[in-house]
């Protein structure tokens, strides 16, 4: 799923989501991940980036998914409701800070009692 904002007839920001795989034995969810976010440089600091993620989140959520997940810096994205997703015994497959991978639950207590590893499409997997 993508959103973009546009302004003066071009498109001056955009945000995609692409599918994760929560799986575990006789446990598997469908989610998504959010990235990437991004704003034109002129154009940053104007609250727009922020504009497509809550966008974003109500789509997602018209849609049906269950959970958000995002790798990317608690202080800006707590402010959306992302928590570490730790806090669900939920690790990401590679190798990053454990605050930094983040999820927000779309159907309340999907995510209870759920520890798992959360798998990205090969493209979108953090280097």
């Amino acid at each position: 799923m993508h959103c973009a904002i546009g302004k003066a007839d071009r498109v001056v920001g955009h945000i995609a989501f692409s599918p994760v795989t929560v799986e575990r034995e006789n446990f598997s969810l469908k989610a998504v991940g959010l990235a990437p976010v991004a704003v034109l440089s002129e154009y940053r600091r104007q609250g727009i980036g922020s504009q497509l993620i809550k966008i974003g989140i109500e789509k997602c959520n018209k849609a049906g998914q269950v959970a958000i997940f995002v790798l990317g810096n608690p202080a800006f994205y707590s402010r959306f409701g992302f928590v570490a997703a730790a806090t669900y015994g939920i690790k990401y497959e590679g190798d990053v800070p454990p605050e930094a991978f983040m999820v927000k639950e779309l159907s309340r207590g999907i995510l209870a009692n759920c520890p798992v590893i959360a798998h990205y499409q090969p493209d979108f997997q953090a280097c």
